[in-house]
């Protein structure tokens, strides 16, 4: 997959993309096949566009608020790691948020989740202001920075590097690959590594969800957390995937170097940085995909 950039955002954090709350995850998904929409120009195609509903807002974090949408469009479809445009009555400017959920759990349920980074500009701050369940919105999708199952012949090794609310559409490629794990299907990956870095414990998205799963594919599923502020003791159940510091550029160059999948979403500095050390460990340009925070 080529290199691509971000276009949309909330703030002056990473752009606003995405995650999936845990208590909302069936286990296992029992969709019969995976989910895998031929890409189409979300400008054009009506599948690509649909109405939704709020049906929860709640804090992923003390900064992130997390919404769960019921999705109208019986054709909707997304790609993991693509965003959607949302629209929203009464608001002016249309910004892009991440899903974090997989492509399963729409096809499935009809839904869709979004974690979105507090700021000023004015779709975010509505999120965290006003938000409720009952409101309605537009989406339409969006991105070409996703995890393309149905172009993979063969099991592959993918690494994921996050930082902060970069995460989001990490998660949903992530979430993706563990239904097509529990379904056998033939061209899932050989194994995902992430690497998650954020301010401190407390804005690691998800990490009930990602131990949890971990547990579920210890062979296949490996998480390693890095803190860069950390300002209180780190929970005991963390303690063993978390180190104090930036993400090594000795770990980022030995999984690169087994890795035949990476991507990348975070700060454009530690974009271009791990990017730069993924390249140098072996890994050809055209198989790191990345995306930026799109800064207002």
């Amino acid at each position: 997959m080529a290199t691509s950039s971000a276009q949309h955002g909330g703030g002056d954090e990473p752009t606003n993309r995405v995650l999936l709350k845990a208590a909302s995850l069936p286990t296992p998904l029992t969709y019969l096949k995976p989910v895998i929409p031929t890409p189409t120009d979300h400008r054009e195609s009506p599948c690509q566009r649909s109405s939704a509903t709020v049906l929860d807002v709640w804090d992923e974090s003390q900064t992130v608020k997390g919404v769960r949408l019921q999705v109208h469009s019986k054709e909707f479809s997304f790609k993991p790691g693509q965003w959607v445009d949302v629209t929203i009555p009464g608001v002016e400017e249309v910004t892009g948020f991440s899903m974090c959920s997989s492509p399963g759990e729409l096809a499935q349920h009809g839904v869709l989740n979004l974690a979105i980074k507090e700021s000023s500009y004015p779709p975010t701050l509505w999120v965290h202001s006003q938000c409720k369940p009952g409101a309605e919105l537009n989406l339409s999708v969006g991105g070409d920075f996703f995890y393309d199952s149905d172009s993979v012949v063969s099991p592959m090794a993918l690494l994921l590097v996050a930082g902060g609310v970069g995460v989001n559409p990490l998660a949903s490629i992530l979430l993706h690959c563990t239904d097509v794990w529990r379904l056998g299907y033939e061209q899932s990956p050989s194994v995902v590594h992430l690497l998650f870095s954020a301010k401190n414990t407390g804005e690691l998205l998800f990490q009930r969800l990602l131990l949890s799963l971990m547990k579920e594919f210890p062979e296949k599923l490996y998480c390693q957390f890095y803190v860069t502020q950390q300002d209180r003791p780190i929970p005991e159940d963390l303690k063993p995937h978390v180190t104090v510091g930036r993400i090594p550029a000795a770990t980022l160059s030995v999984l690169g170097h087994k890795a035949e999948r990476a991507f990348v979403c975070g700060p454009p500095d530690m974009i271009d940085y791990t990017a730069s050390v993924l390249h140098a460990s072996g890994l050809p340009p055209a198989f790191i995909a990345f995306e930026k925070w799109f800064l207002h």
